[in-house]
Order: structure tokens, then sequence, then C-alpha cells
């Protein structure tokens, strides 16, 4: 894994293809008073001065990440076939962990129908045990290979949408609950308006759950 690590990282990022890097001010806090913290595997990492928030800076363009996914060796043949080889482990040790979470905080009192976004909903796998509840779930990738695999898998009350985060293409106040489990991450720049965008659709005295 480190050697096919090691070599795309040097011919797809580090490559001095002319693609230059993007520096950013802080994702969490927009503050541009940060300092440089460590430099890890070859990338620069700065510290927010403001909120102690790490984050890679400068870090890969648009174009430099989407060559990663569709080049990378370790990406196609170590990452997802390790992620595909150990399915039930991580469903056992990952997202049975969050459903439980999430379950904990859903109050189903009075509630004939719950309306839940799931924002990055990938293979649908974190709510699909909550479709059991009398719930309809929307779930909002931007792989269309998911949301495909969703709305094929996933029984009627569960319906997947192609959207950014940042740009939800629904109504004002429409969703009881919205799940956002390991997204934010990879919302690399205007993380505040994703945020600003969930609070926007959620129904008054609704909740957000972000991890």
């Amino acid at each position: 894994a480190d050697k096919y690590y090691n070599r795309d990282i040097k011919t797809i990022i580090f490559d001095n293809d002319g693609e230059d890097f993007i520096s950013i001010d802080c994702p969490a806090c927009e503050s541009d008073n940060y300092s440089k913290y460590c430099i890890h595997k070859s990338f620069e990492y700065c510290i927010c001065n403001e909120c102690d928030t790490v984050f890679v800076n400068p870090r890969p363009g648009i174009i430099k990440i989407s060559n990663w996914y569709q080049k990378s060796d370790f990406h196609s043949n170590i990452r997802f076939k390790s992620l595909k080889e150990n399915r039930i482990k991580r469903f056992e040790l990952i997202i049975k962990p969050r459903i439980k979470e999430l379950l904990k905080r859903i109050d189903l009192k009075g509630i004939k129908t719950l309306k839940i976004l799931d924002i990055g909903c990938g293979d649908a796998s974190l709510l699909s045990e909550v479709i059991d509840i009398p719930s309809l779930v929307i779930g909002v990738d931007v792989s269309s290979s998911l949301v495909k695999f969703c709305n094929g898998n996933r029984g009627d009350k569960f319906k997947g949408i192609i959207a950014d985060a940042r740009m939800l293409p629904f109504k004002p106040n429409v969703f009881d609950k919205i799940v956002c489990a390991g997204t934010l991450p990879y919302v690399t720049m205007n993380t505040d308006k994703a945020i600003a965008d969930m609070v926007r659709v959620c129904k008054p005295g609704g909740f957000i759950f972000i991890s």
C-alpha cells in the first residue's frame, strides 16, 4: 500500500505539471490568521490561530484531486479493494455505532412520517436501518454511480439525488432531521455554505447531526 501511495503522490499530486496548489484560509472559521504546523507525507499543514483547526495548506486543486480519483493505483487497487473485502467489518465497527448514535437522537413521538436528509449518503449504508421506522430518507451525493446504486437497492422509502452539499436542491424547512456523517472533510471549499444550506432546509425544531 505504501509503495502505491508514495508513487501516486509523486506522479499525480507532486508532478510539477503547472497545476498550482490552492492556498486557502481556515476552512472552519475562514480566518486568515494561521501558522505553519508541520509537513506530513509531503503535504504542508497549517494551524489556525483563532480556532486551532489543522488543515492542509496549500492543497491540491480540483484537477489534481480529480486525477487522483481517476488515475491512482492506490485508490483503485488498495483503498477500494480493502473497503470491499472488509465491508462487513467496516459496517460493524464504523457504520453501526453511527446509526445507534443517530437513533438515540431521533424522537419519534407524535411524528407519523419522519423526513430525513442524508448528505453525502454514499451507498446509504448509514441510514439503511432507519428505513424500517416510519420515514422517508432523501440521500444526496455527488457520485452518480452511488446514487444509482441507492435508488436500485434501498427500497421505496429511500430516494437518491445527485447534488452538491453547498447547493441543496430543496425548499426551506423541508426536513425533520439532517445527517451529515463523514462528509464535511471532503467539502474543501465554502464549508460554511454547506452548513448554512443544512440550516435552511431543516424544519424549525429539527436537528442537524454532523460527525
